[in-house]
């Protein structure tokens, strides 16, 4: 897979950003962005977190195609995951994943139930954690429904992915 560098996505930035008619010093009061480290990824000596890039892309309002090749070029692509709620039909949720890892899931919900927990078990190791999903049964005994195991950068990744979903759905 063709790969494109880090001074590729800056020069697309800056490019970007003098299209708008806008300085370094005003796109980083903008986007609360410290200005020497915008300078570092326009010059392409640093990569954009995704979170920097989706601030850049929303302060420029860039849309669809564009928005998705700028996600590319920086190593990120969007990957759409549909979760029903039992509240909101197809609510979406975006997550970016490394070009290399693109995968596509398949879930098909007449085979694979939503086991119900009350109460979750975390164990580590030096390779990553385990997690002991559980219910209550009889208000006293623990029956795990299912174990989870993940490493330590996928477990953050999933902490992140809760928490905007819970804030998205929270009000």
């Amino acid at each position: 897979m063709n790969m494109e560098s880090t001074s590729d996505i800056g020069k697309k930035i800056k490019m970007l950003r003098k299209s708008q008619g806008e300085s370094l010093v005003q796109l980083s009061k903008a986007i609360d962005m410290d200005r020497s480290y915008l300078n570092k990824v326009e010059l392409g000596t640093i990569k954009p977190s995704s979170k920097l890039l989706e601030r850049i892309i929303v302060h420029y309002s860039v849309e669809g195609n564009e928005a998705n090749r700028l996600r590319q070029i920086a190593g990120y692509i969007p990957v759409k995951v549909v979760l029903n709620d039992g509240r909101k039909e197809n609510s979406q949720l975006m997550v970016e994943q490394p070009v290399a890892q693109m995968t596509q899931v398949n879930v098909n919900p007449l085979q694979t139930p939503v086991l119900y927990t009350d109460s979750t078990f975390v164990t580590a190791s030096e390779f990553g954690l385990v997690l002991d999903v559980a219910q209550t049964i009889n208000g006293q005994q623990q029956n795990i429904v299912t174990r989870i195991g993940m490493s330590f950068d996928h477990a953050k990744k999933l902490i992140q992915v809760m928490q905007d979903t819970i804030d998205k759905n929270e009000r």
